[in-house]
C-alpha cells in the first residue's frame, strides 16, 4: 500500500538527524545527499541544536541542502549521549509531526526514539529507525573502564527496549540485521546500504606521485587514527617515495596527526576539513585509500574512495567487509595487525611503480564495481520503496 498525503501527491517526510547538521560528519553529509535526491517528497530535516565546534555554518548548510531545516533544543546527558526534547522548540518539533506521512530517525537516543514512537501512534505516520551509527547496538564500551561498563550494563536494556519497539528499522549491513533478529526483534527490517554519489567521479591515475589517502573524523577509538600514525611512520621508514594526505578534523586524534606532519613535512599533508569539491580532487589524485577503522556501520568514505577507483587497505571489520568483497578492490587485514597493513601499502606502491597502465585498469574496474553495487541508481529505488510502502 502506497502512503500518500491527503492534500498533496508529494509524500511528507520528516528526518531527524543524529547530530547537529553543522557538524557535517558522515551522517549529516548522507542526509544532505539523500534529501537532494528525493525530489518527489516534501521534506523537513529536524536537527538537534548542538554545541560547537562546527564544520559548517547555518548559511553553508542551507546553501547545499535543498530543503527546510528546523533546529530544536534538547538537554543532553554526557557519556551515553541521551537527549531530552522537553524544550519549547523540541515540543514544537514533536507537534509538527502530525503533518507528516513518514518519519525517519537517525538519532539513537532512547528518549528521542520513544517520543517519536509515541507520536507515531498518536498521529498515525510511518516511523522508521535508521541504524547508521556503528555504536547503537554495542555490548561493551568503546573506551574500556569499570564505570563505562557498569553504565552500559544499566543502559543497554533500556536502549534495547526502545529499539525493539520501533515498528520499522533500516540497517546498512547484514550483521546488524542478524543481531536484531537474535535479540528477538519482530518488526520490519530494511537491509539497505548507504549509497555513493558517483555522478561526479572520474577515474584518474597519478603517474607522478603515489599518494595514500585517509578520509575521516580524527577519532582514535573509532577511526583508528593511532593505527594510521603507526602505519605511516613504519611505511616511511621503508620507503620515502610514498606520500600521505590526511583529510579530516575533530576529536582526539588531531594532536598526534599534527605531530606526525611536523615529523614528516615532506611526505605527510594534513588538509583538515575540506569542502566536497576539494575532496573530489583528493580522491581523484590519490592511488590508494587507507582505512584503519576499528568498526563501522558501513564506511561511506571507503565506498566513495572506491567509486573513484581507489584500491583500499582496511581492517576486516563490520563495514569494510560489506564493501570490499574481492581481492581486486583491496585488502582486508586481520584486526588489528598494523605490520600487515604496512606490507600492503608497500605492495600497492610496487604495483603502481611497475605498471601504471595496469594500475589504472584496476582503478577503472573498482569504480565500476562500486557504481553497480552502491550507486544511487541501485540504492535510491530501495529507499524510496521503504518510504512509500
Amino acid at each position: 500500500m502506497v502512503i500518500m498525503s491527503q492534500n498533496k501527491k508529494k509524500i511528507k517526510l520528516a528526518i531527524f538527524t543524529g547530530s547537529d547538521m553543522r557538524t557535517f560528519g558522515g551522517g549529516e553529509k548522507y542526509v544532505v545527499e539523500l534529501v537532494n535526491r528525493l525530489k518527489s517528497f516534501e521534506i523537513v530535516i529536524f536537527s538537534y541544536n548542538g554545541k560547537p565546534p562546527f564544520r559548517q555554518t547555518y548559511a553553508q548548510i542551507k546553501k547545499i541542502c535543498k530543503t527546510k531545516i528546523a533546529y530544536y533544543n534538547a538537554f543532553e546527558l554526557p557519556l551515553i549521549k541521551e537527549r531530552f526534547m522537553f524544550t519549547l522548540s523540541g515540543i514544537k518539533a514533536l507537534n509538527e509531526l502530525q503533518k507528516f506521512d513518514v518519519v525517519y530517525c537517525l538519532d539513537n537516543s532512547f528518549f528521542t526514539n520513544l517520543l517519536l514512537y509515541i507520536a507515531s501512534r498518536k498521529y498515525k505516520f510511518k516511523y522508521i529507525l535508521g541504524i547508521h551509527d556503528a555504536n547503537i547496538l554495542k555490548d561493551k564500551p568503546i573506551i574500556p573502564s569499570s564505570a563505562r561498563r557498569m553504565l552500559l550494563k544499566i543502559y543497554a536494556p533500556i536502549r534495547n527496549f526502545g529499539i525493539m519497539h520501533a515498528p520499522n528499522i533500516r540497517v546498512v549491513n547484514e550483521a546488524d540485521g542478524e543481531k536484531l533478529r537474535n535479540m528477538g526483534y519482530k518488526g520490519q527490517i530494511y537491509k539497505i546500504t548507504d549509497f555513493v554519489n558517483v555522478g561526479r567521479t572520474k577515474v584518474r591515475i597519478n603517474k607522478n606521485r603515489f599518494i595514500v589517502l585517509f578520509v575521516g573524523r580524527l577519532s582514535i577509538e573509532h577511526k583508528g587514527v593511532d593505527f594510521l600514525i603507526e602505519i605511516i611512520n613504519k611505511v616511511l621508514k621503508l620507503n620515502s617515495n610514498i606520500f600521505f594526505d590526511i583529510v579530516g578534523s575533530g576529536d582526539n586524534g588531531e594532536k598526534i596527526v599534527m605531530n606526525l606532519v611536523k615529523k614528516n613535512p615532506n611526505n605527510v599533508k594534513w588538509l583538515g576539513f575540506i569542502n566536497e569539491k576539494m575532496l573530489s580532487k583528493e580522491y581523484a589524485k590519490a592511488n590508494l585509500l587507507l582505512f584503519p577503522s576499528r568498526f563501522e556501520s558501513f564506511g561511506l568514505s571507503l565506498a566513495e574512495g572506491q567509486a573513484y577507483g581507489l584500491p583500499a587497505v582496511a581492517f576486516n571489520v563490520r563495514g569494510p567487509n560489506v564493501i570490499i568483497k574481492n581481492n581486486l578492490q583491496g585488502a582486508l587485514i586481520e584486526p588489528f595487525h598494523v605490520n600487515l597493513m604496512v606490507s600492503e601499502v608497500i605492495k600497492y606502491y610496487k604495483l603502481w611503480k611497475n605498471n601504471k597502465k595496469d594500475y589504472f585498469r584496476i582503478k577503472q574496474s573498482i569504480s565500476k564495481i562500486i557504481t553497480r553495487r552502491f550507486g544511487q541508481d541501485t540504492i535510491m529505488p530501495k529507499i524510496i520503496n521503504m518510504f512509500t510502502t
